[in-house]
Order: C-alpha cells, then sequence, then structure tokens
C-alpha cells in the first residue's frame, strides 16, 4: 500500500511541477485527480493499519511510532491541500 501511494504522490508532484512550468490547464486536473487519488490509497492504508492493530488485540489508532505518525502527516498535508 505505501508503494502505490508513494508513487501516486510522486506522480502528482510531477504533475504539479509540469503545470508550474508549462502552465497547461490538462496538467493541474490530471495532478489533482492523481492527489485525489493518492489520498483515497493513503485512507485506505490507515485503516487497514487500524484494522489489524484491532486484530492483533492492540487496537490504538496508527499514530504511536514515527513511521504511523509520517503516513499520517502525509495523509493530513494532503488532505488539507485538496479541502482549502
Amino acid at each position: 500500500m505505501l508503494g502505490i501511494t508513494t508513487f501516486a504522490y510522486l506522480l502528482a508532484t510531477a504533475l504539479y511541477i509540469g503545470l508550474f512550468l508549462f502552465r497547461s490547464a490538462k496538467l493541474g486536473k490530471a495532478a489533482t485527480v492523481t492527489t485525489w487519488l493518492a489520498l483515497l490509497v493513503n485512507t485506505a492504508g490507515i485503516g487497514l493499519r487500524w484494522v489489524e492493530s484491532h486484530q492483533m488485540g492492540i487496537g490504538y489508532a496508527p499514530l504511536s511510532n514515527m513511521y504511523e505518525s509520517l503516513v499520517f502527516f502525509a495523509w493530513a498535508i494532503a488532505a488539507f491541500y485538496l479541502f482549502l
């Protein structure tokens, strides 16, 4: 899940750089759609990790270590950008 999310965010970044350089509306729309898809995959990954922690009997929100905090931080940045 992390690999797909990382690739989608990198692709969106490349498209936004292309938008900045070439001022193409199509690139902007593709970048925004790619960011939405990355956010959805990121959300699914966080949810899957949460469900797995409940199944193991730990039952905490996935924010307890550096990895989980950074995954959530990436999700929060993308969500803030898209909803702003």
